[in-house]
């Protein structure tokens, strides 16, 4: 595949310029997505947060990789107000 500079001669002076923004877009994707894909890194509200099962359940999850303990903060039956600490497995 040619690179724009190479169909288009008016950008030939900006050849340096258009690769190093080429180049930090690509290092910025392997730092975002690592060897995976890219929608795999960053789709992650989609298991993330509070979510309603297909059994009418709900389910919580969080992103904490150094928490020991998480107290989320709301009312639960029979303990208004107070926070339902719970171990991270």
């Amino acid at each position: 595949m040619k690179k724009i500079y190479e169909t288009d001669p008016w950008l030939m002076p900006f050849k340096d310029a258009i690769d190093a923004r080429h180049e930090h877009i690509w290092q910025t994707l392997k730092h975002i997505a690592g060897d995976g894909k890219l929608k795999d890194a960053v789709n992650n509200h989609i298991y993330y947060g509070l979510h309603r099962c297909k059994d009418g359940s709900w389910v919580f999850r969080e992103y904490a990789p150094n928490a020991n303990k998480i107290c989320p903060e709301a009312s639960w039956p029979g303990k208004l107000g107070t926070p339902a600490p719970r171990d991270v497995p």
